[in-house]
């Protein structure tokens, strides 16, 4: 199963215990757009740094997330998908996401992988 993830869903089930076993499923394919790729890395160190100055995690706690979530992009699998793989579906993209143009990236990675499968 072909699973098309929003940054802001990704970095949330990154940082759950149940979701990074959800994506480690073996019947799970997880991709993200590389236009929110950036996005993903950069809310996940801003949480985890919330996180620790909080007190919520401790320094060593967020070692293991980070080293947890390296693992699934290099390892599992989490696929970050060429801008140009979805680039063409933009358009339409953006307009079944009127609320939020910017969000179009995984609506048309979404549309790219339903005619590829």
């Amino acid at each position: 199963m072909i699973i098309v993830a929003d940054a802001s869903v990704l970095v949330g089930e990154l940082l759950r215990d149940r979701g990074r076993d959800l994506i480690l499923h073996p019947r799970v394919q997880l991709v993200v757009a590389e236009h929110q790729w950036s996005e993903v890395e950069h809310e996940l160190e801003r949480r985890l740094s919330i996180m620790e100055s909080r007190g919520r995690i401790t320094p060593e706690r967020r070692n293991v997330l980070e080293g947890a979530v390296q693992h699934l992009v290099d390892v599992q699998g989490i696929e970050v998908i060429p801008r140009s793989a979805y680039e063409q579906f933009e358009e339409a993209a953006r307009r079944r996401v009127p609320r939020d143009p910017n969000d179009w990236a995984p609506v048309a990675l979404a549309m790219a992988s339903t005619l590829a499968s």
